[in-house]
């Protein structure tokens, strides 16, 4: 082995000059760099248990501020409940809330099927309640008061009274809802389309009315009293509300003409006969509009005019049965009552249905809830 003098004194070997620079190409020199700021997140990814605790650790720090964030949220919402309140041009102020829309209006009772302008549609189920009081008869009410008697008519409230006077079973069975307490709050479902053109189109004047081909088609009313609830809507329109008294409609005036006319007659076969043969003139069975009832009705008072001995009874009977009161003239001749000439001949030329919704007082605050 050849030796080669090393540059401190020494002799190498001449075989290790030649693999060191083989060593140095094969193996380089290599730089490493310690990140140590991090370390302790190093630690704990690399440690599996570690990893485990500090999600425990996380999901527990979240639920508690979620719980606080929650309990926060629950105070303020019982103390400053967010509601959303809003009023029609009616008067209805409805108040909205995450579950469900409460609407309060004040029901005037002289109206006839006011409007309250709160719209519903086909399937919402309502819970409907109601309070106040309502007079039936604004002028028995001021006779009563100012000669210090006891009222005739009651204060009635939303259920309605049993009328007292000898009259009333004769006149129930005309109301709205036939043999219900006497103003009875009732509510109907009106078409927008209708409600909306400012007048009640007199097919929904009633519970039921007479169709152009001669059926009898009844019309989405219902009886609240003080309160009905699951209250089942069964078409889309507007909220209407009246008391349950009688609506003087052509066909109605009609009807209690006759009626009275039988009563008065007491059996007898010539009153009977005048009455089958206009009923047989004028059957019910034909398309009755409201212009072609009230000239029926024309024709009718006409016939009874030209009836002496039915005029006669008129005079002493009508007191007990419906008591119609005299023609609303403005002269004492008018204002006689007779069989062709009274209130309801009157109200028949007037086209004045309503006559017996005018003179009432009163109000009722109606709630309604609809659930979201």
């Amino acid at each position: 082995m050849t030796r080669i003098p090393s540059g401190n004194g020494t002799e190498q070997p001449a075989s290790a000059e030649k693999q060191n620079p083989r060593r140095e190409d094969e193996e380089p020199e290599r730089l490493i760099v310690r990140i140590t700021r991090y370390q302790p997140f190093i630690d704990i990814v690399s440690d599996s248990r570690k990893i485990v605790n500090a999600a425990l650790l996380i999901t527990l720090v979240t639920c508690l501020v979620f719980m606080g964030l929650l309990a926060i949220v629950l105070t303020v919402k019982r103390i400053y409940p967010y509601n959303d309140i809003q009023t029609n041009a009616l008067g209805a102020m409805t108040i909205k809330d995450e579950d469900k829309e409460v609407t309060y209006w004040l029901f005037n009772t002289a109206e006839l099927w006011a409007d309250s302008g709160i719209a519903v549609k086909k399937g919402d189920i309502l819970t409907i309640r109601a309070s106040g009081l309502s007079h039936s008869a604004i002028h028995h009410l001021k006779e009563d008061t100012e000669n210090n008697r006891r009222l005739r008519d009651p204060w009635s409230d939303t259920e309605g009274f049993q009328a007292s006077a000898l009259r009333d079973p004769l006149r129930a069975k005309w109301r709205i809802i036939p043999q219900q307490k006497q103003d009875a709050l009732l509510m109907q479902v009106i078409p927008g389309s209708i409600a909306n053109s400012g007048m009640i189109d007199w097919r929904y004047l009633t519970a039921s009315y007479l169709a152009q081909d001669g059926s009898h088609l009844s019309n989405d009313l219902y009886l609240i009293g003080k309160e009905r609830t699951e209250l089942y809507i069964n078409r889309d329109g507007m909220l209407h509300f009246a008391v349950n008294d009688i609506v003087l409609t052509p066909d109605i005036i009609y009807e209690m003409v006759l009626d009275n006319l039988h009563h008065i007659g007491e059996g007898d076969p010539r009153v009977e006969q005048f009455i089958r043969r206009f009923r047989a003139e004028h059957p019910t069975s034909m398309p009755w509009t409201f212009d072609k009832s009230r000239e029926r009705n024309f024709r009718l008072f006409e016939a009874l005019g030209r009836e002496q001995e039915l005029c006669a009874r008129y005079n002493l009977h009508n007191e007990s049965c419906y008591k119609f009161g005299p023609y609303p003239g403005n002269d004492v001749q008018e204002a006689q009552n007779t069989l062709f000439r009274n209130e309801m001949s009157y109200y028949n030329e007037q086209r004045y249905y309503n006559a017996w919704y005018d003179d009432n007082v009163g109000s009722f605050l109606i709630v309604v809830e609809r659930k979201k």
